[in-house]
């Protein structure tokens, strides 16, 4: 996905007089990844960008692999509740909803949508049952 000339570029710091080293690289733009863009992005007018969606048939598109990638990327472990936590804060309530049943149609996992609240905002988590069955479950998937 990246151009493979790398260039090396020897720079001289004004405030410490050191030189560094840096190396710059430049991606391609791929069709692959632009089918991918238009599965997880729209366009919103009114707001002049494009908005993460979930695809009407994640249950279709998601594997144990990608659970994990997910898991890894906007995961974390609660260990006041002895589970897992996926921070779903740019999806829709309706779209988080879709997950947890892919989860659960797809691995049996069982998982509840909660939301945390800040000072200006709530957002939507899903939270996997803390239940050692649950949790064990996720770990062999993943």
């Amino acid at each position: 996905m990246c151009t493979f000339n790398r260039k090396l570029n020897y720079n001289k710091n004004a405030h410490t007089i050191k030189s560094t080293q840096s190396y710059n690289f430049a991606t391609r733009s791929l069709t692959e990844l632009t089918l991918i863009h238009s599965k997880w992005y729209c366009f919103d007018f009114n707001l002049n960008k494009y908005l993460k969606i979930v695809p009407i048939n994640i249950a279709d598109i998601l594997f144990a692999r990608g659970l994990a990638n997910w898991i890894m990327d906007d995961g974390y472990w609660k260990k006041t509740h002895n589970t897992v936590v996926l921070c779903t804060h740019s999806f829709k309530e309706s779209e988080v909803d879709l997950l947890i049943a892919a989860l659960n149609s797809n691995f049996g996992l069982i998982a509840s949508h909660n939301k945390q609240i800040t000072k200006d905002k709530i957002y939507s988590l899903i939270v996997f049952s803390g239940k050692s069955n649950n949790i064990n479950k996720l770990r062999d998937l993943v």
